[in-house]
């Protein structure tokens, strides 16, 4: 029953899938989810998929590329994108970490971030578009998971700079073993979706390689990491994964 808790808590946590049930879940169950993102990530993948299979059959390839990011928006509320554009704001005007962490919470959103938010959508509808329709399904279903590989890492990293916040839970309780089940099964998924040991090995590292980088900046930056710090992690590793299955497809 506790397995089938956090499953459901997690995809009612991380989605906007319509799940009535009430959880009732402890501090410590923040942490212990993180080993069931990569289902989530899954779910969401599919219907990415999904959608741009469906403007695939009448030949809108590009239109497909639009609908699956926007759909990935929906599915998720856009939680992760919101992530990456206050981290962008803070990051970018931030000049103290006092007055950073101040524009992380801030649920106003200043030029960095609205910025952020179009070259992200841009860049991921681009890459998405340039992947040969052979590759593309299992490339885009497989984008949401990739991007839980260096939020995991983040996450089990990371100290919350806060006494309280939205991420406190998660990030205060995420232990290394949770992170490691998180980025293992993600790895697995990753492969059979792409079905090449040396493409994985390459993103993995570059994934993982995020994770720790973005700890260190956020580290440096404000002594700690925050739930749009993870966000931003999701974010830059979906982006990453594309980056790299693109210019794999253009190189075989």
């Amino acid at each position: 029953m506790h397995f089938f808790r956090l499953l459901g808590f997690t995809i009612q946590f991380m989605t906007r899938i319509p799940i009535k049930k009430e959880f009732k879940v402890t501090e410590k169950d923040f942490g212990a989810m993180t080993m069931f993102f990569p289902v989530s990530a899954a779910i969401v993948g599919a219907i990415m998929a999904a959608v741009y299979w469906l403007f695939s059959l009448a030949g809108l390839q590009w239109a497909g590329a639009v609908g699956c990011v926007l759909a990935a928006c929906v599915a998720t509320g856009g939680l992760h994108v919101d992530g990456f554009a206050d981290m962008a704001d803070a990051f970018g005007a931030g000049k103290h970490r006092k007055k950073t962490l101040e524009i992380l919470k801030d649920s106003h959103m200043g030029t960095y971030g609205v910025l952020a938010i179009v070259f992200i959508v841009l860049i991921k509808v681009v890459l998405i578009g340039s992947i040969p329709n052979a590759q593309a399904l299992l490339i885009i279903a497989a984008t949401p998971v990739a991007g839980k590989i260096p939020l995991a890492i983040t996450a089990a990293r990371g100290s919350y700079p806060r006494e309280e916040g939205t991420g406190k839970h998660t990030i205060d309780h995420v232990k290394p073993w949770h992170s490691a089940v998180c980025c293992a099964v993600c790895a697995v998924l990753l492969y059979l979706c792409a079905g090449s040991l040396t493409f994985i090995l390459l993103a993995l590292a570059v994934l993982a390689a995020t994770g720790f980088t973005v700890t260190a900046i956020s580290n440096k930056k404000i002594q700690g990491v925050t739930g749009d710090i993870l966000g931003a992690a999701n974010e830059l590793g979906e982006m990453l994964w594309l980056l790299l299955a693109a210019l794999w497809c253009a190189l075989i």
